[in-house]
């Protein structure tokens, strides 16, 4: 029946295999750029800028365009379509590593591969978020949801220490090597079906009203906490180098918002106690902008330490906020594919403005004098601020929404 949510453990299993790919390209390609095609600081912001603004397009058209193709060509399904994107994403991958073997040695290569795929995980994600979400409502949508959360965040981490060891070698064979797990991972959509399960009104539990609100709340600090990410990328490195962090163990440290986020998934998932409180989402926020303010502050006060509390705190609002932005969005949004779509363009914007920050500040300030990170966290700190004054003044206009009991 239309009606009927496809089974989850092939959805998760995608899932985490597609993360492998889009975790190393998304979050690694300014290394991988850097090492394989000698990218500055400025030409990296520009890759990030361009890559995060696609990526919003794709994201926000892909639920308009795959209804109108689908009511156009009855032979399209969204099984096909995923399958199609996550395909296309496997030759996508190859394209860097066969201009090499061609000897072709231009720049051309790399811009391809982050238009493209930038344009294709647009596609990906909200399609794919459709599948986990799509004919649950309730208990099931929400343990689906915390699963799903589980499934891409490990990948993320595996992706992320696993990328370390190989990019001063081969980094275009890597990407090249994730081509070929996307390619893989087609085999599972083999017990998807033919569309994501639809939720009748009938089967529909319908949400508390405080829900709407939420949502609200949630897209505002969804790209405020993508933001500040995008600006503590290129910080770290630095800063923990002045800290005295052995190389080897640099890596590990900045992993430590990675692995606090993995954690808070999984303890969000096993309990649903959060769900339409206010405090849960004002508790993510304090986390973010405690978190934020103590990884810029422990460098001067030369912690370590401190550093490494202050990324696990960041991990843990994060998770906070990413798992009630994405819950609010398919529960309001009863699950379609634009809901999804809406959610990772706004993980977009944060990408897109994170990058646009830096490269204003280095229109300011020199890349290597040491007012360019307090000028680029400057700039942040302008834009989360606004962005977190909004929520907090939304939080504080529904204190009368009380909270439910039990």
């Amino acid at each position: 029946m239309a009606n009927q949510p496809s089974p989850l453990p092939p959805v998760l299993a995608f899932s985490f295999l597609n993360s492998l790919g889009t975790g190393v390209v998304t979050n690694g390609v300014f290394f991988l750029f850097r090492h394989a095609y000698g990218f500055g600081d400025q030409t990296n912001y520009l890759v990030g800028i361009v890559f995060g603004a696609t990526y919003v397009v794709a994201a926000l058209g892909v639920g308009p365009a795959a209804r109108r193709a689908v009511r156009a060509y009855p032979w399209l399904t969204s099984r096909l379509l995923l399958g199609t994107t996550s395909a296309a994403l496997g030759v996508t991958c190859m394209i860097p590593c066969a201009a090499e073997m061609l000897g072709i040695w231009s720049t051309w290569p790399a811009w391809i591969l982050a238009v493209v795929y930038a344009v294709l995980t647009g596609v990906l994600w909200p399609l794919t978020e459709s599948y986990v979400s799509g004919g649950r409502s309730g208990t099931a949508l929400r343990s689906a949801i915390g699963r799903f959360n589980i499934s891409w965040a490990s990948a993320l981490v595996i992706a992320f220490w696993a990328m370390a060891p190989v990019l001063e070698g081969r980094p275009l064979a890597l990407i090249a090597a994730l081509g070929a797990v996307h390619f893989g991972s087609v085999v599972l959509l083999l017990s998807f079906g033919r569309e994501p399960g639809a939720r009748l009104p009938e089967d529909h539990e319908p949400h508390p009203p405080v829900y709407r609100d939420l949502l609200v709340v949630c897209r505002l600090l969804l790209p405020a906490s993508y933001i500040a990410l995008s600006a503590l990328n290129p910080f770290l490195p630095g800063a923990l180098q002045r800290l005295g962090v052995a190389v080897a163990w640099q890596t590990p440290l900045a992993a430590t918002w990675m692995l606090s986020r993995l954690v808070t998934f999984t303890a969000l998932e096993r309990t649903h106690a959060w769900h339409g409180r206010w405090s849960a989402v004002t508790a993510g926020l304090v986390l973010l902008v405690v978190g934020f303010a103590t990884v810029i502050a422990a460098p001067g006060r030369g912690s370590a330490a401190l550093m490494a509390a202050g990324l696990a705190v960041t991990g843990v609002g994060m998770g906070i906020v990413y798992a009630s932005a994405l819950y609010y969005a398919m529960e309001v949004g009863r699950a379609e594919v634009a809901a999804g779509g809406m959610h990772e363009a706004l993980i977009g914007m944060g990408y897109t403005a994170g990058p646009a920050c830096m490269l204003l500040a280095s229109a300011l300030v020199p890349t290597t004098s040491k007012a360019f990170e307090p000028t680029v966290l400057g700039i942040v700190g302008v834009i989360g601020v606004g962005l977190a004054a909004k929520a907090a003044w939304n939080i504080r206009r529904a204190h009368q929404v009380r909270e439910p009991a039990g």
